[in-house]
């Protein structure tokens, strides 16, 4: 097929195809009324005022606007009877062509009862010529006229109405019943459309884009408020971003907090969709007031375009989808386009994602250990669990990305349960060589969430033989705050079975003395982010000493994360810093590598005669 008899038969649709039947059964009815009259009747007036009617009817026929269409009709009506009133025809000729004439207003209004008017109306003004021996005929025309009339109105009234009713029902099966944008339904039928567009007329510079738009933190917002407030929230949304659409972008809500902006075939799609994209984002962070309270949301939105990264449908919204996944991962409020490394992430992830629930039973993950040593004396004082996961296919993985996917899939909490049996079975042995005061244990905000959690731990330290105060439970400080209260009635619980207890990454989140001062911690961790730059930036370095003069005032101790350079551990050493932990002594190791460190620093080449080595 040619580019042009391409473009037609995307045109040519079913209601293109009913239009164009109905259209030719009007216009041959009419050519077949109007050559009749024009045919029976010599005056020249009467062929015009003919012709008038049937030029005014198939004008009023072809136009949409309504007040056109109206005034046309009448002066179509008004020919035709002032025709019948001058001229008029005999019984046989209005018998016949009269019982079409009604029916052809009815091609130009359906559904209406204007044909029974017309009907009534053209008999009327034929009346005053009718002779007396004729009226009986006359009186039955009028009968089957006016009949034939009522009937053909009703019957396409009620089609109609059928019709009708089928395009609420089709309409309503395509809209979102809370928001009255376009739904899913809607969403893929387009789609389809703008496929079939580009692919018809072949225009190799022409694309559309599909952004897919997930509100950041709408759960909070329905957890907080309840789900009636949510839905009011979304409809305040929707109602926003549709005032971003226009003939080139479509707006739908496919889900229940992501929308989809389509943007039509155009040129330079890349640019309008990143111009879009910013609009969302801003339009989606203005405050949001409802009940007297005010909130913000933002949103992540992903970006594919067609046929540039794909030429499937199905690929295209899987393509957005990751985009959109990938603009949560890097922070949130922000969009990304559609790249291939993209799908080449997503399969690692969902790799991952399965590997991790078997990862203990293949014996992949590994506890390393980082000692934390004396500011003072240089010894170690404890350690750090930290868990590692060699992949048979990717290799070492980052705890950043596999810890988030346990968090995401709730494998944590097994994870956690299975780090903590081994950091209480390796610590009896490291207390063999030297006097380690404990291992610190970092624990998931699920974990603590868990109602059965402290018990859990003290199963298992029952079942290995170990105090609690040997271990030390270390949570972040951003962590703490999701559930605050709940969280900190955990935390003394464990306190009072004997845990230590230490904050993790302080100074980077919240940092408030209220806050601190409630939590019923004994160690503070200050993040490697101040300790980095702590001997070379004196804003740094007060921050350091702000930390380690507030955590003494209130009878905690202090360790430090991250030091790799002499000079740091120098200036914790003038701060008067508790401990420390990092590079400048030892990257985490594995306990074989860790148990070497602890005989070095005790002097030993060798394990006691009656320790038993099991190292897990």
């Amino acid at each position: 097929m040619s580019t042009v008899e391409e473009h037609f038969s995307y045109m040519i649709t079913p209601k293109n195809q009913a239009f164009c039947l109905m259209s030719l059964s009007f216009l041959l009815a009419i050519i077949v009324c109007n050559y009749t009259l024009l045919s029976l009747t010599q005056p020249v007036a009467a062929k015009l005022l003919y012709s008038l009617y049937g030029f005014s009817l198939v004008a009023a026929y072809f136009t949409k606007q309504s007040q056109i269409k109206n005034s046309l009709a009448v002066v179509a009506f008004l020919a035709i009877c002032s025709v019948g009133i001058i001229f008029p025809l005999n019984m046989n000729v209005i018998d016949g062509i009269y019982r079409i004439i009604p029916l052809l207003f009815l091609f130009v209004f359906p559904g209406s009862m204007l044909p029974i008017a017309i009907s009534i109306a053209l008999l009327s003004a034929y009346l005053p010529s009718i002779g007396n021996g004729e009226l009986p005929e006359f009186i039955q025309g009028c009968i089957e006229l006016v009949s034939l009339s009522i009937l053909a109105s009703l019957m396409v009234y009620f089609q109609k109405k059928t019709i009708n009713q089928m395009r609420s029902f089709r309409r309503e099966s395509y809209t979102d019943y809370l928001t009255g944008l376009n739904n899913r339904k809607s969403f893929i039928k387009h789609l389809d459309q703008q496929k079939l567009k580009i692919d018809s007329v072949r225009y190799s510079n022409l694309n559309f884009a599909l952004l897919v738009v997930d509100l950041d933190g709408f759960k909070k917002i329905n957890d907080q408020l309840g789900h009636a407030s949510g839905d009011n929230v979304l409809k305040l949304i929707a109602l926003r971003f549709k005032s971003l659409t226009n003939k080139s972008i479509e707006l739908y809500r496919i889900s229940g907090d992501e929308f989809t902006f389509i943007l039509t075939p155009q040129h330079n799609i890349r640019k309008k969709a990143e111009l879009i994209a910013e609009q969302v984002l801003k339009i989606s962070q203005q405050p949001h007031v409802f009940e007297g309270k005010s909130f913000e949301l933002s949103c992540s939105i992903g970006i594919s375009i067609y046929p540039e990264d794909t030429t499937d449908i199905e690929v295209l919204c899987t393509h957005a989808d990751l985009a959109m996944y990938k603009a949560k991962s890097n922070g949130k409020k922000s969009y990304v386009f559609y790249e291939d490394k993209l799908a080449a992430q997503s399969n690692r992830f969902h790799d991952l994602e399965a590997d991790l629930k078997k990862a203990i039973k293949r014996q992949e993950l590994t506890v390393h250990y980082q000692p934390k040593v004396c500011v003072i004396t240089g010894k170690i004082t404890s350690a750090e669990a930290l868990l590692r996961w060699q992949h048979p296919k990717y290799g070492a993985i980052s705890p950043l990305e596999f810890i988030a996917i346990a968090e995401a899939n709730d494998t944590i909490c097994d994870i956690g349960a299975w780090v903590f049996k081994q950091a209480c079975q390796n610590i009896k042995l490291f207390k063999e060589i030297s006097p380690l005061r404990n291992i610190a244990v970092n624990v998931s905000p699920k974990q603590l969430a868990q109602e059965t959690f402290v018990k859990q731990l003290d199963v298992i330290l029952k079942e290995q033989q170990c105090p609690a105060h040997w271990i030390e439970i270390e949570q972040t400080e951003s962590a703490l705050m999701e559930s605050r209260e709940k969280n900190i009635s955990v935390l003394n619980q464990l306190k009072a079975a004997g845990f230590t207890l230490s904050l993790d990454d302080f100074g980077t989140v919240y940092s408030s003395l209220a806050q601190l001062s409630s939590l019923p911690i004994q160690i503070i961790k200050i993040d490697k982010r101040f300790i980095e730059h702590c001997a070379t930036k004196h804003k740094d370095r007060m921050i350091v000493r702000a930390i380690i003069q507030l955590a003494d005032n209130l009878g905690m101790e202090t360790i430090a994360e991250g030091v790799e350079t002499p000079e740091q551990l120098s200036v914790l050493r003038q701060e008067h810093c508790g401990a420390y932990q990092g590079y400048l002594y030892s990257k985490p190791v594995p306990a074989t590598q860790f148990i070497e460190l602890l005989l070095a620093q005790e002097h030993r080449t060798r394990l006691p005669s009656n320790t038993e080595l099991k190292v897990v």
